[in-house]
């Protein structure tokens, strides 16, 4: 009868010839020692996992096989694969046990009041053969009924003097005032398992020679101090337990496995080799002040952070290590706080001596500017290399989220709560300080000149019979200085005459600075799509959404969005429909405001912070007019408490909407100087006494206050503004407004302002003839004469919003081309006799779905899908699909006959399949509003390279986003489609 232990895999071995066997936690051997040839051999439990990666491909239950290996020689093949070979001569062969055999397990038990260690309880039994042992379920060994520990009590366990500092210290934090039995429990077991790893840890560390002051050394000392009673944990869960213990246990198992390499290392190296062999997850385990150290480091002139040497992965690990739940929110805050220091180096010269070398970078810009994204590889292929600055940037706004510059995020070192816009005012940029002069404090980060907390965008376009001029605005960052970064405001007017010359485009670019902002302060980016709904900013790959309308972007984050297009950056120059109008319809909500309500001085207007009869809003009311406007918190106050107005009359409920989105567009008209804000802070007002107006109709009063009506109606000042146009209309020469003034006069109020906000600042007066001028048409066979002005009044139907002058100019120039509209709306036909009987046939255009039938049967000079299977529709409705033509309408000029397809069987063979595939605009769309479309994307459109001479290429938006291209070939045709990759 001779002693037994239980493996892993369930079998039971003799113990025999082995000594010092150790267990795992559970109970289960996993080292010994031996005597193989009369020395004493230690070896250990090796799995599958613990092998090479690459030697897992192919070789698994060759030489991958499990076992218990000699330690020193498995150590020795992790750093020369030669030895993988070699492996089945170390790999120990036990003898199965035999019945009667006495069973050894050692497993540890930690129980209450946990003032000791945890202990060693020895379990006994004879070995029964075709006994189940383990339960697979659970991993645990199955400790027969009637089966006690010997002795009792079990024997105490005495680890290291670190790890015991640790339990110790942290069983008195988080374990011993808890009252939950449960939870103590899980807490003081997870601590035990951490402190034997740290022991295990601590072990390798005295295998290895220290220098007395080399990073590793000091790293060590670093470490240990951490360990033993530093401030690891904050009000701790047990999940944060679970999670800092598998972070340890990829610590020792990568230091465990590289312990060679790093004993072989130079001292000054031994640290940067640990680092390099740990993961991301085992470095969170390493205290802060290392890590950046390291970062600092390797980030100087010594040519280590390179993606060749695994450089740029290392640095990434060391930022990954910062986003596990196990590490400290301070820590974050200070791994932001050492990015932004500026990098100071002591470099040695060619004569040994030490040089300071003052960067004035930051180290954030040192390491964005060394660690690269796959550039070579992307466009050369030459080499497989990864985006690693795309997982620098991510990890680094992951980490972003959960600091104190992010303004929503509850850092625990914060004394106060959200306040009540759902903010933290202890967070960094969300100070506020005095502002001389008023009672209501200012943000000290943002102002509306300097450093805006919003960017807007707009680009827009004009078309003539002498030349195209397209102006595409957007946002470029200037660069980092320091801790900065410059934000500026560029465009670039393309001017394109209607000439065959080679120099016949040129463009005159300009801009100026926006706004400088620190790296990591948030910025808000408000955009629209064509259908009026905030953007939204998501990255398909990556998932990074933000997740309210009004997000809040670090604006190192928008310096790489710049930098790499992969992350879909946030350009509205592909985008030409968009308006850098605020039309809040749908995403009125305060609560969706809420952010740049407090960036705002209406933030004072829900604290109370502000008198009644301080201004919140002040600037001049129209380019060139001296009027002023003036909005107070007393008004804007009577607007707060008055959207809580719970009336069920449902036309109550829609001024209160109206005032609802006017009140969201004043927050954002005290946040940046912009004309458009202006144009949207008008039109919102005049929504406003629009619905007024028809209470009164009906008799139902809305109860506002009527000083806070008349404080909106100083804003839309209606009759003021309607006088200004008056007066603008009658100083144009009267050749340019000789229907003009008649046609004014008979609008409606209504009508009148909205002409004003369309037109006031139209001074061109090649513009306003050509508003005024007497155009023609046929209609229903008579002649029809008129005005732009008509245009605008009565015939758009669908995009009203958009009528200004650059729109009218397009639908003109667009429902005036004749082949344009047939080209979209029937579709071409061309059948060309070449030579003989051989013809050309040739058949294009066609994007409207109401010129589409199906089939079969087949109709004569009709259109349809050529397989109604295989059509395609995006998420806005358009359709994507090979379309066909019968052609029994067309003679063939070769046999003047009906035209036939010798390729197609006798009951197709009318049928002619158009050569690609075609795009069409949704079928909800009628003519008319395809039109309008047209002319609303000709209107944005921004110019291309076209790869044919002679020819021009443009790119737009339809008010719904889709992507619209727009081409004009060397005859001079014009064609406009729906994008067919835009799907």
């Amino acid at each position: 009868m001779e002693q037994a232990a239980i493996l892993k895999s369930g079998n039971v071995i003799k113990l025999t010839g082995l000594t010092n066997p150790k267990y795992s936690i559970y109970g289960f051997l996993n080292s010994f020692e031996a005597d193989v040839n009369g020395v004493t051999k230690k070896f250990r439990e090796t799995v599958k996992e613990d092998f090479r990666d690459v030697d897992l491909v192919g070789q698994i239950d060759k030489d991958v096989i499990g076992g218990f290996y000699e330690e020193d020689f498995f150590l020795e093949y992790l750093i020369d694969k030669n030895k993988l070979y070699q492996l089945k001569d170390y790999k120990y062969t036990f003898k199965p046990a035999s019945a009667k055999d006495v069973i050894i397990v050692k497993k540890i038990k930690v129980e209450t009041p946990y003032t000791d260690f945890c202990k060693i309880e020895t379990y006994k039994w004879p070995y029964q053969p075709n006994t189940q042992i383990v339960d697979y379920g659970t991993w645990q060994i199955k400790i027969p009924t009637g089966v006690f520990p010997d002795p009792i009590g079990g024997v105490n366990v005495q680890l290291n003097n670190t790890a015991m500092q640790f339990y110790n210290h942290k069983i008195g934090l988080f374990v011993t005032p808890l009252t939950d039995v449960n939870d103590k429990q899980a807490k003081a077991f997870l601590i035990a398992k951490i402190a034997i790893q740290i022991n295990s840890i601590e072990n390798i560390f005295n295998t290895i020679e220290l220098g007395t002051s080399s990073d590793f050394g000091q790293y060590i000392n670093s470490q240990k101090s951490e360990w033993s009673t530093q401030p690891i944990f904050v009000s701790p869960s047990v999940e944060v337990f679970e999670d800092y213990m598998r972070n340890l246990t990829s610590f020792y198992e990568g230091f465990y496995a590289n312990q060679i390499s790093i004993r072989k290392a130079s001292k000054k190296e031994q640290f940067y080799w640990l680092a390099r062999c740990l993961s991301a997850e085992a470095l969170a385990t390493v205290p802060m002040n290392d890590k950046v150290d390291l970062l600092e480091n390797i980030s100087d002139y010594s040519h280590r952070l390179t993606e060749n040497n695994n450089g740029e992965q290392l640095a990434i690990k060391i930022i990954e290590s910062f986003t596990f739940s196990s590490v400290p929110a301070g820590d974050r805050n200070d791994l932001l706080d050492r990015l932004m220091k500026i990098q100071v180096y002591q470099v040695a010269n060619v004569y040994n001596q030490t040089n300071t070398v003052d960067t004035q970078q930051t180290l954030f810009e040192i390491l964005y500017s060394k660690i690269d994204d796959n550039r070579t590889g992307r466009y050369y292929n030459i080499f497989n290399t990864d985006d690693n600055r795309k997982k620098f940037i991510l990890t680094l706004y992951k980490i972003w989220k959960s600091s104190k510059y992010n303004p929503k995020y509850a850092d625990p070192s914060y004394t106060l709560g959200a306040n009540a816009f759902g903010l933290f005012p202890e967070s960094y940029y969300m100070k506020l300080i005095i502002d001389s002069g008023s009672s209501i404090e200012k943000t000290k980060y943002y102002n509306s000149k300097n450093s805006p907390a919003v960017l807007l965008y707009q680009s827009f376009g004009e078309l003539n019979d002498a030349f195209l001029s397209s102006t595409n605005i957007e946002y470029e960052i200037e660069g980092i200085k320091g801790r900065k970064i410059t934000i500026l405001e560029k465009g670039e007017t393309t001017i394109t005459t209607n000439s065959p010359k080679d120099n016949n485009q040129h463009k005159m670019p300009y801009s100026y600075v926006y706004g400088i902002y620190d790296l990591f302060q948030p910025i808000s980016i408000i955009g629209f799509k064509p259908d009026l709904d905030l953007i939204e900013f998501r990255n398909p790959k990556n998932d990074i959404n933000i997740d309210d309308p009004t997000s809040r972007i670090p604006v190192f984050f928008l310096y790489y969005m710049q930098d790499y297009s992969d992350l879909k950056k946030i350009d509205f120059a592909t985008m030409t429909a968009v308006e850098v109008a605020l039309n809040l319809t749908g995403v009125g909500e305060l609560s969706s405001l809420k952010y740049l309500n407090y960036l705002s001085k209406t933030r004072a207007v829900w604290t109370g912070a502000a008198t009644a009869s301080e201004t919140v809003l002040f600037w001049e009311a129209v380019s060139g007019v001296n009027g002023l406007i003036q909005f107070t918190a007393g008004n804007a106050l009577a607007i707060s408490s008055y959207l809580g107005n719970t009336n069920p009359d449902s036309d109550i409920q829609k001024f209160t909407q109206k005032l609802n989105t006017f009140l969201g567009i004043l927050t954002i008209s005290s946040l940046v100087s912009n004309p458009f804000i202006k144009k949207r802070l008008y039109g919102a007002a005049s929504d406003v006494l629009t619905q007024e107006r028809k209470l009164i109709s009906l008799g139902k009063p809305h109860g506002l206050d009527i000083d806070t009506m008349n404080a909106i109606r100083g804003i839309y000042d209606i009759d003021s503004l309607i006088d200004l146009m008056h007066l603008k209309l009658n100083n144009l020469p009267s050749y340019a407004r000789e229907t003009i003034i008649t046609k004014f006069n008979s609008f409606t109020k209504d009508e009148q302002f909205a002409f004003f906000n369309y037109f006031y600042n139209v001074q061109e007066e090649g513009k306003w003839i050509k508003m005024d001028f007497k155009y023609s048409r046929i209609v229903n066979g008579e002649t029809q004469f008129y005005t732009w002005v008509d245009v605008w009044q009565n015939e758009i139907q669908f995009l009203k919003i958009y009528r200004d002058y650059d729109f009218l100019d397009a639908y003109h120039n667009i429902t005036n081309n004749t082949n344009l509209i047939k080209h979209v709306h029937k579709g071409d036909v061309s059948v060309t006799h070449i030579l003989g009987s051989s013809t050309k046939t040739e058949i294009t255009g066609l994007h409207n779905q109401l010129e589409i039938i199906n089939a079969p049967p087949y109709i004569e000079g009709k259109w349809n899908f050529k397989d109604p299977l295989k059509v395609k529709e995006n998420s806005r409705g358009y359709v994507k699909a090979k379309i066909e033509r019968h052609m029994g309408d067309i003679i063939d000029p070769a046999t003047n006959k009906k035209w036939e397809n010798p390729f197609e069987p006798p009951s197709r063979k009318y049928m002619k399949a158009k050569r690609d595939e075609s795009v069409f605009w949704p079928s909800s769309y009628s003519t008319q509003r395809i039109n309008e479309e047209m002319a609303y994307a000709f209107s944005k459109k921004i110019s291309r390279p076209s790869k044919q001479i002679n020819t021009l290429r443009f790119e737009s938006k339809a008010t719904d986003g889709q992507k619209i291209i727009i081409t004009k070939d060397k005859y001079g045709k014009w064609s406009i489609f729906p994008d067919q990759f835009d799907f």
